[in-house]
């Protein structure tokens, strides 16, 4: 529900609407809780940054279902065995790995958790236009433009593809960067 104390001048959301079975209502609410002229900053998983970490997630979820007799603290423990119990392979070369000194809040998170939505960069801005909102800007917005990303060099940057891709509006080269670089 909308909260008392609004309008507010800065809402800040990371790590929440990716996990809600409605991340859409969750950003319109947010949204009627700013000030006319306010800003919102928010934090989602990227689809393609994640991409390999979704099959493992696929793969726990074979292995250790939510929906079975396992309660979540026996399914960290499992996982916690599976992660550092042993020799196992494990090619977790695409994210980062996990430590045993991770809590298990961020185990269960990054693993085991069952609601879980990733945006690329139009997915992103779709959401945030349904919300009747516009997308001002990605964090850092350098890693998402790609004279910076993908064309490194003066030879690049004078490419027919560079130049190409420059002239497109940016949400489009912020997509290409992130389609190139995975990020």
């Amino acid at each position: 529900s909308r909260s008392s104390l609004a309008p507010f001048d800065l809402v800040f959301c990371t790590g929440v609407l990716h996990h809600l079975e409605d991340p859409l209502g969750g950003l319109k609410l947010l949204r009627s809780m700013l000030a006319v002229d306010g800003g919102m900053l928010i934090m989602v998983y990227g689809v393609h940054g994640r991409a390999r970490l979704y099959e493992v997630q696929k793969a726990l979820r074979y292995a250790l279902p939510p929906s079975e007799v396992l309660t979540d603290s026996e399914r960290l423990l499992e996982l916690r065995k599976f992660l550092f119990g042993g020799k196992q392979y494990f090619d977790n070369s695409s994210f980062e790995s996990p430590t045993p000194e991770i809590s298990d809040s961020e185990l269960y998170d990054k693993f085991l958790h069952f609601q879980d939505q990733a945006y690329s960069v139009r997915d992103l801005d779709g959401l945030v236009s349904s919300a009747e909102m516009r997308l001002v800007s990605l964090f850092p917005e350098a890693t998402y433009e790609p004279d910076f990303t993908v064309f490194q060099d003066e030879a690049a940057r004078s490419s027919y593809m560079a130049r190409r891709v420059r002239n497109r509006a940016r949400i489009e080269r912020f997509h290409f960067s992130e389609l190139i670089t995975r990020r």
